[in-house]
């Protein structure tokens, strides 16, 4: 079995001109088994022992944490591009129309696709998800007795005004 392999990488933020991140953590696992620290270029590079499967892990201050399943049979390059913390939300109104006007619906169930976090709508038909990243985003409303509604959004910052009309099932 050979002495060991290099893995190495690049660890970059997610905005769109990529910029390095100095001072990330990369390590193989989550107890802190070898591991490395990122240079002024966002560079790490480490010693791994032989063929295996590994979970590498990129972690720094003020970002997300990532991780992978990564095998390595090889000299090994595992690239990160680090999420920032979501801060935005999303805002919204859903009702059904009953007699020509709009009647809010109280506890719909509203799901946002990528991060799984949810919200049930008030008594005035009204519901708030935080904590969601920017960009292209959707959501899934349900009640008993409606018909499913997926909708798709761009969350940027404050996203408010979403409103949808779930109907009643047949």
């Amino acid at each position: 079995m050979p002495s060991g392999y290099t893995l190495s990488g690049i660890v970059t933020d997610d905005t769109v001109i990529p910029q390095p991140v100095a001072g990330a953590v990369v390590e193989l696992g989550a107890h802190g088994g070898s591991r490395s620290i990122t240079n002024q270029d966002g560079f790490y590079s480490f010693r791994v022992l032989g063929d295996n499967v590994y979970v590498v892990i990129a972690s720094a201050d003020g970002f997300v944490p990532s991780s992978r399943l990564t095998p390595i049979l090889g000299d090994t390059r595992v690239d990160f591009r680090l999420r920032r913390p979501p801060q935005s939300s999303i805002r919204g109104f859903v009702y059904e129309i009953v007699d020509g006007r709009r009647v809010p619906l109280a506890d719909v169930w509203v799901q946002e696709f990528d991060l799984e976090r949810e919200d049930h709508t008030d008594a005035n038909g009204n519901f708030h998800i935080s904590s969601v990243f920017d960009g292209p985003d959707g959501l899934w409303f349900g009640k008993s007795g409606y018909e499913v509604r997926t909708v798709h959004v761009t969350v940027e910052g404050e996203t408010s005004g979403i409103n949808v009309q779930l109907t009643r099932a047949q």
